[in-house]
């Protein structure tokens, strides 16, 4: 009797995990959803901030298919490497990353080429262009001009070539939009293998649908806080802020409302976030600040010289910011006119 019921018991347990397996094998083979964003806008520490955290919300999804639908001029080398890392975790992980340029008439140009070339597949739109990524140097030291751009314009050539032959594609072709400027249409793009394929859908949401996103998917677009960070990291803007954040609180030491005042900080607190962003060194934050309590030390002196001197050191300071954000760290790639277009409409 026991054996009967061991046997029924064996039997049993058999017949359920044979039935589980195959769902779960299933279930394991299932490809994962579709995570889409709409990038219509220069590379910046805003636009980088939108991509990356977008990443990273599909990876805590469990979303394994990223399509980016781009159309930049391009922007500054830190947030296009900050980019460019993010795609490459999100693809080590196991996750397919795909760009698409579009709608029709868009662009990847500059460091939107980059970030296009490290993507898993590339996909253009009829009429769309990719390229022109010749890095822009600024600041570059009297009799160091040939040398120093030699030196990045070859650094920035292997790195596109190196992005590009990664995935199979033609680092040859890429190669050349950095040394040359070259700017490529969308067919000989394909004919020379620098992206996956052609889209011939005439919208974006025909085109995602052609690449097998379902159409139930959204298309996100960048929230406030990232359309925020690109404005704080103007550093014209920042520099501004903090200048009339110091004029409020001056005014207010003179006819006490503390409304100027709160508002002046406020100003200057968001000058100095947008001073983080685009990196201004700590040296130039402290001049302002040094320069700004000499002008404030002038409402109890009253003889000219502290506010004359804190005004000359606020614009070293300024000088300072400024210099920093010239020539991006570690990279450089700036946006480009187009050049040497290479047939950029549809055949």
């Amino acid at each position: 009797m026991r054996t009967t019921r061991a046997l029924a018991v064996t039997f049993l347990l058999s017949a359920f995990l044979l039935s589980v397996v195959p769902a779960v094998a299933h279930a394991q083979s299932t490809p994962r959803g579709y995570y889409v964003i709409s990038l219509d806008a220069n590379i910046d520490p805003g636009t980088a901030n939108y991509v990356t955290s977008s990443i990273s919300d599909a990876q805590s999804a469990g979303d394994g298919h990223f399509v980016l639908v781009l159309n930049t001029f391009g922007g500054d080398g830190q947030s296009m490497d900050n980019i460019i890392q993010a795609i490459s975790s999100y693809e080590s992980s196991g996750g397919t990353f795909t760009t698409l340029v579009g709608p029709f008439g868009a662009h990847a140009y500059s460091a939107g080429s980059y970030i296009a070339e490290s993507s898993d597949k590339v996909y253009m739109m009829n009429g769309t262009v990719i390229g022109s990524a010749t890095p822009i140097v600024s600041d570059i030291p009297t009799g160091e001009t040939n040398t120093t751009m030699t030196k990045d314009i070859d650094a920035f050539t292997a790195l596109m070539q190196a992005l590009t032959d990664n995935f199979g594609r033609n680092g040859t072709a890429t190669g050349l939009m950095v040394s040359g400027g070259v700017s490529i249409g969308a067919t000989s793009a394909l004919r020379l293998h620098v992206i996956d394929g052609i889209v011939n859908a005439s919208s974006v949401a025909g085109a995602l649908s052609e690449l097998g996103v379902p159409a139930s998917t959204p298309v996100q677009t960048e929230g406030i806080s990232s359309q925020l960070i690109s404005i704080l990291s103007d550093p014209n803007l920042s520099t501004v802020l903090f200048l009339a954040g110091v004029l409020a609180i001056m005014v207010d030491l003179f006819h006490p409302t503390f409304i100027l005042s709160g508002a002046g900080a406020a100003a200057m607190v968001l000058a100095l976030i947008g001073f983080g962003y685009f990196g201004a060194p700590l040296s130039a934050i402290l001049l302002m600040f040094i320069g700004a309590a000499f002008i404030f030390l002038e409402v109890k002196t009253h003889h000219g010289v502290s506010a004359i001197g804190g005004i000359i050191i606020f614009i070293i300071g300024v000088l300072l910011v400024f210099q920093n954000t010239a020539t991006p760290a570690p990279l450089a790639s700036g946006i480009v006119p187009p050049a040497n277009v290479v047939n950029p409409s549809p055949v």
